[in-house]
């Protein structure tokens, strides 16, 4: 799925490459983290309009990706999609020091009162982790409307209810105890309207006191514990729309709550153990509009009763256990048009049966077992704009298959066993605008030079990842000379001093990875790619700073 459209950074033009998804990137010191783009934990949420410190991708983790052209409504799936995409290696830089103090993060208290002392009129967003207590909490600035507090053990009520006097909408606490009394400090702010609670332990009680919290319209309860008790307690809170309750444990004895929640659109239970009996609790929620119910169990009873929500548009069920019975019933959804089904039990003849539903906009099968006639009934769909389908035995001919379609403009096929004849159809493919066939595995099939020639020459990619194959410097110097492409990702291709150096010359390309490609120091230093620059202690990424 696709992600928000990325923005031009504050204060300069610098794109940046960011780390590969298995080596998040370190957040340096006083790098804003409340508020901006960031490694978020894994599955983590986003609903559309929360604020932007909590606005983390819907249904996984990610950092963000590139702009896709999506319907609005389906934002939430749309970052789940994109959280395997590893074009999301591509990503923009922190502000610049043009951009102003709008948020920061401290770790220590030396660190909070040095920010004191410096101007701190625009400061929005903060971050506070590590050992902290009541009396730091009276340094915060007036003008703070995002707090996270993180493991910050010390504090208690009396500090809490310092946060009272700040202009707070979003809050979030993570990896620290709260007693009753800390949460009824918190439920008493009138102007908060989303709190995240991550690994704190809530019991009944905490519950009952947050449900005093009236304004709150987003609510994040991972890993805390929450009990049946505590859910039906926050059930009773009269403008919640949106909530969060991930790895709880919640059995089906604790859905009869949820429908008591009339004003709730977006449920997140990633994680607990629903099972068919709560999916059929949750199908009376007529007004839920996104859910995502992955990891509980559901099998395809619990696919069939979901089905029946009427206004349901986007849904997540990975790790379900659905197989072709519950993909012909989801196929019905009066609403449905996003849909994520990852690591499920489709085979060719799910696809099939889910393909009945034409009005599909963004799908999900990554690891469901399908093969080129799974594919090719998905290329008749006249309205699917993203797929993710990553590791599926689709070969050449899936591929193949996949390029006939006339809507597809975002396509991860990534160990795929999608050699040079597939890239190549895949090419053709009219409306085709960001591809990833990333290869993970060190045998097997690659894309070469003559895949590379083709793809280079494709009049619709803008956006290209093909790490782990081995177009050369040959397949570098053709996509140097497209004038189209915008990021691309070539790790671990044998590029090779003279595959940077033509890179580099490039007029349109925005971010590049070139990790693990012989890329040596003198390469990147050359006067002849000023632009290449390396990030961290081995010349493994680089990046480029326009204008």
């Amino acid at each position: 799925m696709s992600a928000p459209p990325q923005t031009k950074p504050p204060g300069g033009s610098t794109a940046w490459i960011h780390p590969r998804k298995a080596r998040a990137r370190p957040r340096a010191a006083g790098e804003a983290a409340c508020g901006t783009a960031k490694p978020p934990l894994a599955r983590s949420w986003s609903f559309p309009g929360s604020p932007p410190s909590l606005a983390t991708p819907a249904f996984s983790s990610c950092p963000q990706a590139p702009p896709r052209r999506c319907p609005p409504t389906l934002g939430a799936l749309q970052s789940a999609l994109a959280r395997r995409h590893t074009m999301n290696a591509f990503s923009h830089a922190p502000a610049g020091p043009d951009a102003g103090p709008e948020e920061h993060t401290v770790r220590d208290v030396r660190g909070l009162l040095a920010l004191c002392r410096e101007d701190m009129r625009g400061l929005r967003g903060l971050t506070l982790r590590g050992d902290f207590c009541d009396d730091d909490l009276r340094l915060l600035p007036a003008t703070l409307q995002s707090l996270e507090l993180s493991d910050c053990t010390g504090l208690t009520a009396r500090g809490l209810s310092w946060l009272l006097a700040l202009p707070l909408a979003t809050l979030a606490l993570r990896r620290m105890a709260l007693r009753p009394e800390a949460v009824h400090a918190l439920a008493r702010h009138s102007r908060l309207a989303t709190l995240e609670l991550a690994h704190v332990p809530l019991d009944a009680e905490g519950a009952r006191a947050l449900a005093g919290a009236g304004s709150l319209a987003t609510l994040r309860l991972d890993h805390c514990g929450l009990t049946p008790e505590g859910l039906a307690a926050v059930s009773s809170l009269p403008r919640l729309s949106r909530l969060q309750a991930r790895g709880n444990g919640l059995g089906p004895e604790a859905a009869p709550a949820l429908p008591g929640l009339r004003s709730l659109v977006e449920l997140d239970l990633d994680g607990n153990r629903l099972g068919a009996e709560g999916a059929a609790v949750i199908a009376r929620m007529q007004g839920l509009r996104t859910l995502s119910l992955n990891h509980n169990a559901l099998g395809d009873d619990g696919a069939r009763a979901l089905a029946a929500l009427p206004g349901l548009q986007t849904l997540s069920v990975q790790a379900n256990q659905i197989g072709a019975a519950g993909a012909a019933a989801l196929a019905r959804g009066p609403a449905l048009r996003a849909l994520d089904l990852h690591r499920n039990r489709l085979g060719d003849a799910g696809v099939r049966a889910l393909a009945g539903g034409t009005r599909w906009q963004q799908l999900d099968l990554a690891r469901n077992g399908i093969g080129a006639e799974g594919a090719a009934a998905l290329a008749h769909l006249p309205a699917l704009d993203t797929l993710v389908i990553a590791h599926n035995p689709l070969g050449d001919a899936g591929a193949g298959a996949l390029a006939a379609s006339d809507s597809l403009r975002f396509l991860d096929a990534g160990d795929c066993r999608i050699g040079d004849t597939g890239a190549s159809a895949l090419s053709r493919c009219p409306q085709l605008a960001s591809l990833v066939l990333n290869n993970s595995s060190a045998e097997g099939v690659r894309i070469g030079e003559r895949g590379a020639l083709a793809l280079a020459a494709s009049p619709s990619l803008e956006e290209i990842d093909l790490e782990g194959h081995a177009v050369g410097s040959a397949g570098a110097r053709a996509f140097a000379a497209n004038p189209r492409l915008r990021r691309l990702g070539l790790a671990r291709n044998q590029v090779g001093n003279a595959g940077a150096h033509a890179l580099a010359g490039s007029a349109s390309l925005a971010s590049l990875d070139l990790w693990d490609n012989r890329v040596t120091d003198k390469a990147l230093h050359s006067r002849g790619a000023p632009w290449l620059r390396r990030r961290g202690p081995a010349p493994r990424w680089v990046s480029r700073a326009a204008g």
